[in-house]
């Protein structure tokens, strides 16, 4: 019962992120920190409900990398727990 909580949170949540398609994400060195958490919280929601385009997937890697060195110093770890806060903070109850 729990999965099936998981599943329509996170359906809910990506339904709510629709301007965040990494396959229209115009990605430059202008892009603020905040687009691209945007971004890269669309991707771990769609990676989460479907297997994705191997474009969209190298895309969403980039997003990734820019914000990880941007945002978090690097640090995968510190990323993790932002996502994992947003995640938590953004399910409907």
């Amino acid at each position: 019962m729990e999965r099936k909580s998981t599943t329509l949170a996170v359906v809910l949540l990506a339904s709510t992120i629709g301007s965040a398609d990494p396959g229209r994400a115009d990605l430059t060195q202008d892009t603020s920190v905040e687009r691209l958490k945007e971004i890269y919280v669309g991707c771990e929601l769609r990676a989460m409900l479907e297997v994705m385009p191997a474009g969209e997937i190298a895309r969403c890697s980039d997003v990734y990398e820019t914000l990880k060195l941007r945002a978090f110093g690097g640090n995968w770890t510190r990323l993790r727990e932002w996502f994992e806060k947003r995640l938590i903070a953004d399910t409907p109850a």
